[in-house]
Formats: structure tokens, sequence, C-alpha cells
């Protein structure tokens, strides 16, 4: 009874904590929330993000296929004209070589091994079935264009005071991958050449060192 007035202001001071640790409980209860809601958000992104990672990849590599594909089923403009109008020249070299390239592609017989035509023969998509006559044609004109260079070299040599030598470097031996594009895709034409050839008594492993 003596100690009654500071049992009270015990009392209160006790009333007055636990109301304290009630709101910080509360506090800290809110915390915890934020917190896994913060962390799930957290899960969220990292998920997203993967995810965007492998969509970009698979992007990434759809668009390489694409890429091979397009490169492969297309005819520039430039391409159509230094095969069909051009003189054999440098220019003309790179555009038959990549005529070769587009033709070997279009040839084959099963789906590319780099997926580039997904599970199809390039020559049965849209494209490669769109592409064939333009490429058949420049190919002919190609054939044809070949063909007619290689006869007037080979008509150079017999003229007097031809540099044989000169001319074998220059014209023929430079260009052979000319006529290797015409073993590939037009040996008729290719053997009427030979024989020209031997009938000039042209030594081949100048003309054509690939073949040795």
């Amino acid at each position: 009874m003596d100690n009654s007035e500071q049992v009270t202001d015990l009392h209160t001071r006790m009333q007055d904590c636990d109301r304290i640790l009630a709101r910080m409980q509360e506090m800290l209860q809110g915390f915890q929330t934020d917190l896994g809601g913060i962390s799930e958000e957290i899960k969220h992104l990292q998920d997203e993000s993967l995810s965007m990672s492998v969509r970009l990849k698979n992007r990434r590599l759809a668009e390489e296929k694409l890429h091979i594909f397009l490169e492969n089923t297309s005819i520039t403009p430039d391409l159509a004209a230094a095969i069909s109008n051009g003189v054999v020249n440098e220019a003309y070299l790179e555009a038959i070589i990549d005529l070769s390239s587009k033709l070997q592609f279009m040839n084959q017989s099963s789906p590319p091994k780099d997926g580039s035509s997904l599970d199809m023969p390039p020559s049965e998509t849209y494209a490669g079935k769109t592409l064939l006559p333009d490429l058949e044609r420049l190919k002919a004109r190609s054939i044809s264009k070949i063909r007619e260079y290689f006869t007037q070299q080979f008509n150079a040599i017999r003229k007097a005071k031809t540099n044989v030598q000169m001319l074998q470097q220059t014209a023929l031996v430079k260009y052979s991958p000319l006529f290797q594009f015409l073993l590939q895709e037009s040996p008729l034409a290719a053997e009427d050449l030979r024989l020209l050839s031997n009938s000039l008594i042209l030594d081949y492993h100048y003309f054509l060192p690939m073949l040795i």
C-alpha cells in the first residue's frame, strides 16, 4: 500500500511499453509483408529477365538463319546486271562465284544442315520456287558468256606475235574459276572448250591448275 503510487506508475509505463511494442510489431509485420512482396517482385523480374534472354537468343538464331536463307534466295540488281551486261573482269568473276553459291544452295535435295530453310529443301520453299527461273536464266547467260570469253582467248593465241604466256596468266589462269563453273553447271560446254584448247596444244597446267 505504501508503494501503490509507484506500482500504479509502473503499471502505466508497462502498458505504454506494451502499446509501443505492439506498434513496433505491427510495423515489423508490415516491413516483413513489404519485403515478401519485394522478394516476389525480384523473383518475377529474374524469371522475366531469363525469359527475355531466351527469347532474344532464339530471335538472334532465327535472324541468322533467315539472313543465310535470304542471302542465298535473292538476286540483287547489281548481281543480275553484272552477269547479264558486264564484261568479264574481276567484278564479273565475283558475280559468278556468288551465283554458283546460290545455285549450290538451291540444288540441295534435302534441308540444309544449318537449318536456314527449316525442314524443307530450299528449292521447295516459296522463295526458292520464285527464284529458280531467274537463277536458271542467269546461269544460261553466264554459260554463254564464259564460253564466248574462253573461245575468244583461244582464238587470240592463234594470232601472230601473241604473248601466249602473258595471255595464259592474265586471261586464263586468273579466270580459271569461270571454267570450274562450267564444269559444274554445263559439262558439255566445258568439254567443248577442252577440245578447242587441245587443238591449240594449250598446257592445262597453266589454264586449269585445279584439275592437275
